[in-house]
């Protein structure tokens, strides 16, 4: 293997313990006293979806700010100050959320009021290429900024506020679409159109009334039964590379515990032993207190549930990843309700950083030394290599 070429770089993600790992932790955990996020749209009108996404993202967050963006390209169909005033009645009774109008970058309006992340709501794979454009420029703009992906529960992938708007200017029914405090408004602003009187479904109920019974539940539940904000990272970790650890280290500030969990995989088998991966992990994070790591069998939502987890947090690289990993969000959120799947992009250095690669690229002899962090390039000797090259020779015969 190639001894690495020290630049800037490979120094600030490589290193036993990164130094823009440091920088990280050292900037979000200790400068800035509260997890504040920025939730930016239109919400020309505020619809269920938008409120699906901000109540599931409540328990991430020391404060969860809405803010309405004025774009100079397009006039809405609502009033700054009317879609300002939907958003405060909804939240009236929750403290932690408070919205705002602003202008301008996005990254600006985060400047101004400390905020250090970014929600987003994804609901389909061009939804993903377009949000995670946005976010590649975000984080050019102000690295400080990070942006993270929810998605959209299947009952919400259709409901956009662009297509509402469609629906209400030919005087179709949305009621089913909207909270009530925004229904109950709508005359007002579109005229003498049929607006039936919603069908009072159990769903409905948790996501319309003015303080949504699922709001209620959610915040109860993570603000006071749950102590800390534990969150679970899965994966094979065959080996571990600088994608993983770009993911990990940016999620740091979101987390007063991350659990690194090594998934067995019955299907296939490792290029390297488990307690290898293990041990890979642990010298990484040894010197980081809130980063732990463990191998587990089985469901990765029953790994959460043993380790008192409510957050399973996940990378994303390109649109294949998105449509495969949006399903397994699904898959898991009907097995446990309880536990969220939170996505964050990778860096785009980092986007052809897969273990899959940087395996087929070692079994034929390949210098890998590029993608991995120091610890884990340290123990592929030339031994190592060699046991890889005589395996996959077996393999061929």
């Amino acid at each position: 293997m190639k001894k690495p070429n020290r630049t800037l770089l490979h120094l600030l993600f490589t290193c036993r313990r990164p130094l823009i790992f440091t920088f990280i932790s050292y900037y979000k955990n200790y400068f800035m006293s509260e997890r504040i996020c920025l939730f930016p749209g239109t919400f020309d009108p505020v619809t269920l979806g938008h409120i699906d996404i901000i109540n599931r993202s409540l328990g991430l967050f020391d404060k969860l700010v809405i803010g309405i963006g004025r774009n100079a390209n397009k006039a809405p169909m609502f009033p700054d100050e009317q879609r300002l005033e939907w958003v405060k009645e909804i939240y009236k009774e929750e403290d932690m959320v408070e919205a705002l109008i602003y202008d301008g970058l996005t990254v600006d309006c985060c400047r101004r009021i400390g905020a250090t992340y970014i929600l987003r709501g994804i609901r389909y794979v061009s939804d993903f290429e377009y949000e995670k454009a946005i976010a590649d420029m975000n984080r050019s703009l102000d690295p400080a900024v990070e942006t993270i992906f929810l998605t959209c529960l299947p009952q919400f992938t259709s409901v956009a506020s662009t297509l509402v708007r469609d629906v209400l200017r030919n005087g179709g029914d949305v009621s089913r679409f909207l909270p009530d405090v925004v229904r109950a408004s709508l005359t007002k602003y579109c005229g003498p159109f049929q607006l039936k009187k919603p069908n009072r479904t159990l769903l409905h109920l948790l996501f319309t009334c003015r303080r949504p019974l699922i709001f209620t539940f959610i915040s109860y539940y993570k603000n006071y039964f749950m102590s800390e904000r534990i969150c679970l990272f899965p994966g094979t970790f065959d080996p571990v590379t600088l994608g993983h650890i770009d993911i990990i280290n940016r999620s740091l500030g979101l987390f007063d515990k991350l659990v690194i969990g090594i998934g067995r995989n019955a299907n296939k088998a490792p290029m390297f032993p488990d307690e290898q991966r293990l041990e890979w992990v642990k010298e990484i994070y040894k010197e980081e207190d809130m980063v732990e790591a463990l191998i587990y069998d089985g469901l990765t939502v029953d790994c959460c549930r043993r380790i008192g987890a409510t957050y399973i947090l996940r990378g994303i690289r390109y649109v294949s990843d998105f449509e495969y990993e949006k399903a397994i969000a699904d898959m898991n959120r009907s097995l446990d309700p309880a536990v969220e799947t939170i996505f964050l992009t990778c860096l785009p250095q980092f986007t052809s950083v897969a273990s899959t690669l940087v395996r087929d690229v070692l079994r034929n002899g390949g210098d890998v030394s590029r993608f991995l962090p120091d610890v884990v390039r340290a123990s592929l000797t030339k031994s190592t290599q060699k046991n890889i090259s005589s395996k996959r020779q077996k393999e061929t015969v």
